[in-house]
């Protein structure tokens, strides 16, 4: 196997056969003229001052025992921002008193700390490293903030997005907490760049967290993401219409009280043959929140939904596709985007699904196209449950961190040149194949 781009890996089959694996984000970096596959489990680090370390990867980082960590966007080891661990406020002056702990545990691609009044971990997930603040025994810091030191080397950060010499090259993603017992519960945090004594910190004020079992704080970093690639998202259709969930790690379909699930998920077909053998796209079931049986169904879309930059927040300003909005201005025919006029309203592929899935395993959509032009309308596809009650399951999305290989993949088989030839695609949303091969 070897890689063709950073994120595309090829197989070389024999007899005319390829393989391509491609994905949304980068599975390797360069390295030395050639590409390497990414390591995203922290290892003993090599740097001075710092315990865990992630070098092998698109996101190098380096961890401190504190949690403090630094991040290198372009791989330049002189360029990169520094996040510090969190403090709060102690008899009026910011400390790390809660946070600081004198051990810390690994287990691949988290690093965690354990305290009486706050956990935290972090963890590396390919295209971004996020922060996982929760806090325990009903703790919230005083006056609601949290200052995350930060320290910028060969970088600025305006509006969240990091520039070198003016170009983008990553961003901190709106920052939210949320309910690790109920995920869809995400309320916005509110924060600045701003000078405390000697320090610039990002102030963090969070919001009321009342009602939440477990709140955590989620500060991410991400690498600039790639515009023109594919894109995933659902959109819900509870009290918070208004939201979007364009950075959220599940895909979701079906609803189990408070408002219905619809996931939109579309894949750059550029290069896919204009006709083939068979086309399966394939969701990996996370959770099951269902109690009924149900057929979902694969819909071609119409609207040109944006995929939006929110892991479930308050749609103000539009970030993209909402129960309400397919983007930053135009409402859908009507709510949820499955109207005529939006969606197209005969399925391409269906699967039943039980009340009870075996989770962590990819459940297969065998599309009935076998042509480009009968795939896709350009829009992607929603995928939909047919009644919508007591029927939910989540399924990995592109965000995914506990394991990048469950997230999103289609499987195109196809023959070149008029010949028996096997090749086989597998990619997630947005993915372009480096080249096809026939006998």
């Amino acid at each position: 196997m070897a890689f063709v781009n950073a994120c595309t890996e090829q197989d070389d089959l024999g007899g005319g056969r390829f393989r391509s694996i491609i994905g949304l984000r980068p599975t390797a970096h360069l390295y030395e003229g050639a590409y390497r596959r990414n390591d995203n489990d922290w290892k003993v680090a090599t740097e001075v001052g710092f315990a865990k370390s992630v070098s092998a990867s698109n996101i190098a980082v380096d961890l401190k025992g504190d949690g403090t960590r630094r991040m290198y966007p372009t791989g330049d080891r002189r360029v990169y921002v520094e996040i510090g661990a969190p403090q709060s406020k102690a008899a009026g002056e910011f400390a790390k008193a809660p946070y600081s702990v004198a051990t810390l545990a690994t287990a691949a691609n988290k690093v965690s700390w354990a305290s009486e009044y706050t956990d935290l971990r972090v963890i590396h997930a390919g295209h971004y490293v996020k922060v996982e603040c929760e806090l325990l025994k009903g703790f919230v810091p005083e006056s609601k903030l949290l200052a995350f030191p930060l320290v910028l080397s060969g970088l600025t950060l305006e509006k969240g997005t990091l520039l070198q010499e003016g170009k983008p090259v990553g961003r901190l993603r709106d920052m939210i907490v949320y309910d690790a017992d109920n995920p869809l519960d995400v309320r916005p945090v509110a924060y600045e760049v701003m000078q405390v004594k000697d320090a610039v910190v990002l102030m963090a004020t969070l919001p009321d967290v009342r009602g939440m079992a477990r709140p955590v704080v989620d500060p991410t970093f991400e690498a600039q993401p790639n515009e023109a690639a594919g894109k995933d998202t659902f959109i819900y259709g509870g009290v918070e219409n208004t939201w979007n969930w364009g950075t959220f790690t599940t895909l979701d379909v079906g609803n189990q009280g408070g408002g219905a699930t619809r996931t939109l998920i579309a894949y750059d077909l550029a290069t896919v043959p204009d006709a083939f053998t068979s086309a399966v796209l394939s969701l990996c079931a996370v959770a099951d929140v269902s109690t009924n049986a149900r057929t979902y169904r694969v819909y071609r879309q119409k609207r040109a939904w944006v995929e939006g930059t929110r892991a479930g927040a308050a749609d103000s300003p539009a970030t993209g596709a909402t129960w309400s909005r397919y983007n930053t201005t135009s409402n859908w025919a009507a709510g949820g985007g499955f109207h005529a006029n939006d969606c197209e309203q005969t399925d391409i592929g269906n699967r039943a699904f039980s009340a009870t899935e075996t989770l962590n395993e990819f459940k297969d959509f065998l599309l009935t196209p076998t042509t480009k032009a009968g795939l896709d309308l350009g829009n992607g596809w929603m995928v939909k449950a047919d009644t919508e009650i007591g029927d939910r399951y989540d399924f990995a999305s592109s965000d995914y961190a506990l394991d990048p290989t469950l997230r999103p993949k289609l499987t195109v088989e196809y023959a070149l040149g008029g010949q028996p030839v096997y090749v086989r695609h597998l990619y997630t949303p947005g993915a372009r194949m480096f080249r096809q091969g026939s006998a």
